[in-house]
């Protein structure tokens, strides 16, 4: 029984050790998602989706797809914060429900 814990703490210790070293390496990717979250086609013509980055008052909503208010002392007052894991593995499966939720929600209002 210590053997199989030990083995998988080994293997959850470099899983993340590799997940770091792959951060480093797309160090433009929020850039890139910001920009992409300033478009229209992503907040919707009227501009209601509250979403990473934007100040607010409680929570934070578009279509569904919802992330924490948090205090931040970089941008002064309350922002959305991104909601997720350090591990890139079940980061890919949180965006990809986060954008079936997105999908739906257009088809259903547009």
């Amino acid at each position: 029984m210590k053997h199989y814990f030990l083995i998988l703490l080994t293997l959850m210790v470099f899983t993340v050790a590799l997940s770091s070293e792959e951060s480093d390496q797309y160090a433009d990717e929020d850039e890139m998602i910001s920009r992409f979250m300033d478009t229209s086609s992503y907040r919707g013509e009227d501009g209601t989706c509250i979403l990473k980055g934007d100040h607010c008052h409680n929570t934070c909503d578009c279509c569904g797809w919802t992330t924490s208010c948090r205090k931040s002392k970089s941008r002064g007052g309350h922002v959305c914060k991104s909601e997720g894991s350090s591990i890139t593995a079940f980061n890919v499966v949180l965006k990809g429900f986060a954008a079936a939720k997105k999908a739906k929600c257009k088809v259903k209002s547009g």
